[in-house]
């Protein structure tokens, strides 16, 4: 074995080992050789695939466009790519832009059951943000089309089926919703072998849910989320159609919230501390102790805990430190580059800071840069930092 293909082997180890934790993942993508990765798609494929579960999708973007574009990239790599590239901007908001994506893919691929499931799963969010009822139902409509025809194409998936189940029932026919249901829990007694994921207890559920079993439904829907660890958005999406199928049946959404922990998320945005000689004082040294006490005694009240800020010396990095002493995640959004941010708004504090602000930067859960390319400290003025907000608050 070459030592190329050696380094390859271990990489792909490491990325699907469980036991790689989300800085040492972090670590092989800023290390990554560029030469190696697009000699070698599937390490993109194999990142993406580790980071989707993990709630990543700026981070999955990034990968994914660089992978498909990769003068290697073979079809199916580059299609799977593409799939990872579309879900990232739909979890992102950005459903435009994923829909036009995933309809040329299926122009030159129309038996691509993943892509269609991706445009059913597009107009189920199109639905939810209709203005009438009427705008609604032709989303759901056009989401049930792409749905069936994946599930013609796998007729042994269960996912395609459920959500053609569960589309079926909000368009108003219950009884062919349950028939839809019933071979889906039937499909799942012949597939029950081994150790099945999250989505096969997932769809289960579901499917339970239609049928009025809702003892078996919370059932399934615990080892579901059991098994989802810290996919949160995976987690959303059950919990959404939960209570799509509820409200819709005309009970109390409540009924399954136990079987769905979703963490707290909090956005700060703090001042930074005082330059020496500042004329109004607004964020003096002297208080920088009781900041931080409030600011860990107010997190403490919210377990689990998913935190955004930014980094900027002060109120930012303080934040972060608490959060990171708590052992929550931690996820910064940065206007620029780490070392543009540390030129433009570190630099000017004192040693300390900055040493606070690179270990925040090493221990963060995530690190998303909001604006690649140059930065000469003016022409992007406040935009910059109004698109930071953006994203920082979803």
């Amino acid at each position: 074995m070459t030592m190329e293909n050696e380094t390859v082997k271990n990489l792909q180890h490491a990325i699907r080992d469980p036991s790689t934790d989300i800085h040492e993942l972090r670590d092989i993508w800023e290390s990554r050789h560029l030469d190696l990765w697009q000699e070698n798609t599937n390490l993109y494929t194999a990142l993406t695939r580790r980071l989707k579960h993990r709630s990543q999708p700026f981070w999955v973007f990034e990968i994914a466009s660089e992978g498909r574009v990769a003068p290697d990239c073979d079809r199916a790599t580059f299609i799977t790519l593409s799939q990872m590239v579309a879900l990232s901007l739909a979890r992102t908001g950005a459903t435009g832009h994923a829909q036009a994506l995933l309809e040329e893919l299926l122009a030159t691929d129309p038996g691509a059951a993943g892509t269609l499931c991706l445009l059913g799963r597009l107009q189920k969010d199109l639905a939810l943000t209709a203005k009438d009822e009427s705008g609604r139902d032709a989303h759901l409509r056009a989401a049930l089309s792409f749905y069936a025809r994946a599930s013609d194409l796998t007729p042994d998936a269960h996912y395609p089926l459920i959500n053609t189940a569960t589309l079926t029932f909000l368009l108003g026919d219950e009884r062919a919703a349950i028939s839809i249901a019933d071979k889906v829990v039937e499909r799942g007694r012949e597939m029950r072998q081994g150790d099945p994921d999250y989505w096969f207890h997932a769809s289960l559920g579901e499917a339970e849910l239609l049928r009025g079993n809702f003892d078996k439904a919370r059932s399934h829907y615990d080892i579901a989320a059991e098994k989802i660890g810290h996919d949160y958005s995976s987690l959303q999406t059950m919990r959404r159609q939960v209570r799509q199928i509820l409200s819709r049946k005309g009970i109390d959404t409540a009924f399954l919230n136990t079987s769905f922990p979703m963490p707290t998320v909090a956005v700060f945005s703090g001042h930074r501390i005082d330059a020496p000689g500042r004329d109004s004082p607004r964020f003096p040294e002297a208080d920088e102790h009781a900041v931080t006490r409030a600011i860990t005694d107010t997190l403490a009240t919210w377990r689990p805990l998913i935190a955004y800020a930014s980094a900027a010396p002060g109120g930012d990095l303080i934040f972060c430190e608490a959060v990171l002493a708590a052992g929550d995640e931690l996820r910064i959004v940065l206007p620029f580059d780490k070392e543009t941010f540390r030129k433009y708004v570190v630099k000017d504090s004192d040693e300390s800071w900055l040493r606070r602000f690179d270990r925040v930067m090493r221990e963060a859960t995530s690190v998303v840069i909001a604006s690649q390319g140059e930065h000469d400290g003016g022409i992007q003025g406040s935009e910059i930092y109004r698109f930071v907000n953006q994203i920082v608050l979803g």
